[in-house]
């Protein structure tokens, strides 16, 4: 294997030494089974600690993502490159930290610095030491949460784990919960991260409220009586008695204001942006409740105000000093530092932010906090998120990790829309046009194209909820042009998507637990619907009959959180996958109970009168059942386990066969039936997968030869959405974006066959690619957010089609199997419904029936 070159960008103002950078690098097939045979070396060629964790194997068990941990040094504004080679014996580990465990305490010594972490309640969470272990720079620091009336809810430490202890990194996963009066709970999911040799750490912070919104008349408004009002919620870090100074850094770049008798506070209300004060922070009364644009700097009598920080809090302890710093401080407002007598207090929710703070049924909030206890006089470390790692663009294309391949755009038209993506109305700037700041705002795409009926001059608000995978298309453009900025956009829209867009919890309609919220409803102000679908001012606008939803596997996007566990190792993104890929699939089949099986017969059999003798897969073509199999495509890359292949398998025999008399489906309505493509597109990455493990059995031969009977009827019918506007409701430019999906379903297709026929194929797909590309190039709104997605979710297979790749050859291919789509009759009917009650007979259980019922009439 060739030395894969690794970029480390300081895009900060304050130099880094020894900063941490966990990043999965993508190895070529065959080079290793064993992840302990790597080593790392700097710009100068000296061997750099590293430690490694097989992410993802290939077929072969050979890795294909391998986590490196290891500390870079970059200088500000500057950039350096590290070199990860493969040696042939097994590399020695260096001494990592020293973990010492004894009953409900865990001590570990990075060789730096000593940490303690103690579980139950009343003895802080965790203490710091000097090197020797004597006595503690900062001592019991603990959480610390108050309602809006004022009582503080106790935290107990239920669990703590020790989730990895290697060369350079040592990861401990603390659990716990707070308990209010009326014994409602909070949960707190805390990873405390610490480096071998060094003084500095991590703390990941989460606060969840795992209840159910009642979202009566299935409107999410803020307000919900499941939503929990939080007064404060900050980590307090007392510190040892020599408390000798204190100074706040605004910024990383500006002087220290020294805090006069050690007490002083910098507080961010707003993120100081031009909309500062924009409806999208409105609160559950319908109002904006800020009343500082921007920060505000508090010592003494002296008040200091600006309008962006990223500040440092600094304090001399004796002959060590502590430095404590919050990622993305103004963007994810409101934050506070602060600085009293022998107490540093970290105001993740801070107290004095008008009107408290809301936590709807099923959120989550995650803060990340950065700690130096070393002697360094003015720690870069805790400055800003501003250091980012990734690997030569090359190398990424020639590892082959994308069944689908990689290509850095180079059509001049299709580099010129993501110049638009990147530009002064790109993704980026949209932030400042609605303000897409706070706690729960920060990393979200503003969905402007909503806004296009919108005559007024007030700020229409509209959350994007990642549809069509950005989040994916982000880390692809990353990695395919080793920009650091689509890496930023990415790991911002993750963290928001994790948190915020995802309904935690396991007390809902089981087809809303763990689901992903669409998108605000189409041109329709969100009004205090945050970022689920439909709220109460909703119901001014439109038919209330046709208002209100919650999750739905219409709306399952799941690739992008599957990359960004293999670029990152991030575990929980690996979860979430699972879970949606879950959760999709249930919502598809349904909720698993008898009422649910009854009503959905009875449906069933009212269509049966309608219908009668109509086509009825068991599944619709549509991109419900797409985002379904590509779910189930993600779980098998995460976890290699056939129960996910066998489940896309059923999915895709459940909803086309080769057999099909496809103008009987009627997809040229397209209103009605536009979305068939996605289904075709996520069939095309099946078969991709399928090939990839050599697996040319029934199954791939089934999806193959379905996908060239579609291919072949799109070759003959398909045609420009745009060239029949009359029967679009909104001919814009959307439709122009969804035509290039065409041009990737017939290059998947293209690739399954050979000859005259592969060559009409890739014709094909060129002419709809070209014509996306044009038609979005010439419309005047192609800075709209849904359009530039659509362009970054396929706009890349014109550079797979300018190499026309071949894929291996597939021999002995079994003939397809599954029944041909069935016919709505008698027989179909009772099979159908004998089936759904036998899956469910063996699990039935009267508390899940109660549930159902439950949750089904308190939402109305």
């Amino acid at each position: 294997m060739q030395a894969i070159t690794i970029h480390c960008v300081n895009k900060g103002t304050a130099p880094f030494q020894s900063a941490p950078v966990s990043l999965g690098v993508p190895i070529p097939a065959g080079v290793s089974p064993r992840a302990d045979r790597f080593l790392l070396k700097d710009a100068e060629g000296r061997l750099i600690p590293v430690q490694t964790q097989v992410l993802n194997r290939w077929p072969d068990t050979t890795v294909k993502w391998l986590l490196c941990d290891f500390l870079a040094s970059v200088g500000p504004e500057a950039r350096t490159t590290y070199s990860l080679e493969y040696a042939a014996q097994t590399i020695p580990p260096p001494s990592g930290c020293r973990i010492d465990s004894r009953q409900t305490t865990y001590r570990i010594a990075t060789g730096a610095m000593v940490v303690e972490i103690a579980s139950g309640s009343g003895n802080g969470m965790f203490s710091v030491y000097a090197a020797d272990g004597g006595e503690p720079i900062c001592h019991s620091a603990a959480f610390r949460l108050l309602d809006l009336s004022g009582h503080e809810w106790p935290m107990c430490i239920d669990q703590i784990m020790v989730e990895v202890n290697g060369p350079v990194r040592t990861t401990l996963a603390i659990g716990g919960t707070f308990v209010g009066t009326n014994k409602r709970r909070l949960l707190v999911h805390t990873r405390l991260h610490l480096y071998a040799g060094t003084a500095i750490c991590r703390l990941e912070a989460r606060l969840h409220n795992p209840e159910a919104a009642r979202h009566p008349g299935n409107l999410w408004d803020l307000g919900d009586p499941a939503s929990i009002m939080i007064k404060e919620w900050a980590l307090a870090m007392p510190l040892a008695a020599n408390h000798l100074s204190s100074a706040i850094y605004p910024t990383a770049s500006e002087p220290a204001r020294q805090l006069f008798q050690r007490t002083g506070a910098i507080y961010q209300e707003s993120s100081g942006g031009r909309h500062w004060d924009s409806p999208v922070h409105r609160n559950r009364d319908g109002l904006v409740p800020m009343r500082l644009a921007g920060w505000m700097l508090t010592t003494g009598e002296v008040k200091e105000t600006g309008e962006r920080a990223q500040p440092i809090l600094q304090a001399i302890v004796g002959e060590n000093q502590v430095s404590v710093g919050l990622e993305h401080f103004w963007q994810r407002f409101p934050k506070s530092l602060a600085s009293e007598e022998s107490v540093l207090r970290v105001g993740l929710l801070p107290g004095n932010f008008p009107g408290g703070h809301e936590l709807q049924g099923g959120e989550q909030m995650t803060e990340r906090l950065r700690f130096d206890f070393s002697k360094e006089k003015m720690p870069g470390f805790v400055a800003a998120p501003a250091l980012f790692a990734f690997c030569d663009k090359r190398h990424c294309r020639d590892a082959l990790v994308f069944p689908e391949g990689l290509w850095e755009p180079v059509d001049p038209g299709y580099r010129q829309l993501l110049a638009i993506a990147q530009g002064p109305k790109g993704f980026l700037a949209k932030r400042e046009q609605a303000d897409e700041y706070s706690w729960r705002n920060f990393g979200e795409l503003y969905a402007d194209h909503e806004a296009a009926q919108h005559q007024e001059k007030t700020i229409f608000v509209s959350h994007y909820n990642n549809q069509y995978d950005p989040l994916y298309s982000f880390f692809r453009l990353a990695l395919a042009a080793g920009d650091c900025d689509w890496f930023e956009l990415g790991l911002d829209l993750s963290d928001h998507i994790a948190d915020i867009d995802i309904n935690h919890t396991d007390l809902d309609r089981e087809e809303y637990c763990n689901g992903l919220f669409w998108h605000t409803d189409h041109y329709l102000d969100a009004g205090l619907s945050t970022h689920r679908m439909a709220g109460k001012e909703h119901l001014l606008k439109k038919n209330p009959a046709l208002c209100g939803g919650g999750p739905d596997s219409q709306h399952c996007y799941s690739a992008g959180l599957t990359l960004h566990h293999f670029l990152t190792g991030d575990p929980r993104s690996r979860q979430l996958v699972l879970q949606l890929a879950d959760w999709c699939w249930l919502s598809l089949r349904g909720p698993q109970t008898l009422g649910a099986a009854t009503l959905r017969a009875v449906q069933n059999g009212k269509r049966f009168l309608r219908d009668r003798g109509a086509l009825w897969p068991r599944f619709p073509l549509n991109r419900g059942t797409g985002n379904c199999l590509n779910a189930a495509i993600d779980a098998f890359e995460l976890t290699g386990d056939g129960k996910y292949l066998i489940r896309a398998a059923e999915l895709i025999q459940g909803t086309v066969h080769p057999t099909d008399n496809i103008a009987e489906r009627d997809l040229l309505d397209a209103e009605r039936h536009w979305s068939y493509t996605v289904f075709l597109a996520a069939v095309g990455r099946y078969l991709a997968i399928k090939r990839l493990w050599n697996q040319f059995d029934q199954d791939f031969s089934h999806a193959r030869q379905s996908l060239l009977a579609y291919g072949r009827w799109m070759i003959e019918h398909e045609y420009p959405y745009l060239e029949k506007p009359e029967i679009l409701e909104y001919p814009n430019e959307t439709w122009a974006g969804q035509d290039l999906r065409k041009g990737a379903i017939l290059y998947f297709a293209a690739l399954q066959t050979a000859g005259e026929e592969r060559e009409r194929f890739l014709v094909t797909a060129n002419f709809f690619l070209d014509y996306g590309i044009a038609e979005l190039r010439r419309q005047t709104t192609n800075y709209y957010t849904r359009p530039l997605v659509l362009m970054m979710q396929n706009a890349w297979v014109g550079e797979a089609l300018s190499e026309a790749a071949t894929p291996g050859s597939a021999t002995d291919v079994p003939e397809p199997n599954g029944q041909p789509t069935p016919r709505l009759n008698p027989s179909s009917f009772m099979q159908r419904t004998v089936a759904d009650l036998a899956g469910i007979l063996p699990r039935i259980s009267l508390k899940r029936e109660w549930r159902w019922l439950k949750t089904r009439f308190a939402s109305r």
